[in-house]
């Protein structure tokens, strides 16, 4: 649509004599045309800078001259990346428009990059998506105790969009069941799902690089994760970047299984993830939790009690 003159710019509306102001959203200073909103706008140049890529190829103030000028330039992944970044970005001034939801530079940029990256893959007839490609040891749907020796480390993420946040916690437990360690982590952003479930693996093989006198099992319900980590497909985006830091700390550590589980054995994690937002960071062990945070950690039921206590009770149990 951008290259045959059709998108709904506001100048596209004036020209068809909709009353309507001409203005870009974002500034409110700038007649909003194509070449502008994907282009030459500051927030599009800070996606530009982001991504290294130098597209001021001409005095252009057409998008469709602009965009043949950038066939002419870029090789072929790149004018992927390109295109794909333009459609993020016409979709971050929609979500701005009629949701009134703004998104920052770096978030769009891993937005777009991981959905290329996907549908990539979605078009390579040799890349193997299915169920079929896991291990004997991948699908589980009950939690089970570890082996002697051994921490089993469930890990879990959560996206609070309307307060701009994402979340990822860590649950470690014995071959006794017995709670180890529980930690929250809650920073401000927006990122892909994928990409905050790796940041949960990175902050978990950090933990267990210091701990290397036992063995490790780490399950996620992350399969883009678990699939990542044992692939050797080179990409670039944020997401990869994260992966490949996780591989590095992976080449470190000789006592450790990663496993991906279906949702409904993740114990625990997912409602601590769940009730994150009301920290920054949070850790604690069985000898300084609340005995009410002890029972629900080490029960199998729905674990509700902990969203509401966290609440409640946050300063008692942080350190």
């Amino acid at each position: 649509m951008a290259v045959s003159r059709c998108l709904p710019t506001k100048s596209q509306f004036h020209f068809k004599h909709v009353a309507i102001d001409l203005y870009y959203p974002s500034c409110n200073v700038v007649v909003e045309s194509i070449y502008y909103s994907l282009v030459s706008c500051s927030f599009a140049q800070e996606v530009w800078g982001i991504l290294l890529l130098d597209v001021n190829v001409g005095d252009f103030e057409v998008f469709d001259v602009w965009f043949e000028a950038i066939l002419k330039r870029f090789d072929h992944p790149r004018v992927e990346k390109i295109a794909t970044v333009d459609w993020a970005l016409w979709g971050a001034r929609n979500n701005l428009v009629w949701n009134k939801i703004g998104v920052t530079a770096a978030a769009l940029v891993t937005s777009a990059l991981l959905c290329l990256e996907q549908w990539t893959n979605a078009q390579d007839i040799n890349f193997d998506d299915s169920m079929e490609s896991l291990l004997p040891g991948d699908r589980s749907e009950h939690w089970v105790k570890p082996h002697e020796n051994t921490l089993k480390v469930n890990l879990d993420a959560a996206l609070f969009t309307d307060h701009m946040r994402f979340s990822y916690i860590l649950v470690a437990r014995g071959a006794d069941d017995r709670l180890v360690v529980a930690k929250v982590v809650c920073k401000p952003g927006q990122f892909q799902p994928e990409v905050v479930e790796a940041f949960g693996m990175k902050d978990a093989l950090s933990w267990v690089q210091g701990r290397q006198e036992q063995n490790f099992v780490i399950e996620t319900d992350c399969l883009s994760v678990i699939q990542a980590l044992r692939s050797s497909i080179h990409m670039s985006s944020y997401f990869r970047v994260v992966i490949q830091d996780c591989k590095i700390l992976l080449s470190h550590l000789h006592n450790i299984l990663l496993c991906f589980m279906k949702h409904s054995a993740n114990r625990g994690a997912p409602y601590l993830a769940r009730a994150s937002y009301v920290t920054s960071k949070l850790m604690f062990r069985e000898s300084n939790a609340l005995s009410e945070y002890s029972d629900v950690l080490l029960k199998d039921f729905f674990l509700m009690k902990i969203i509401f206590s966290l609440r409640r009770n946050i300063t008692n149990i942080f350190h």
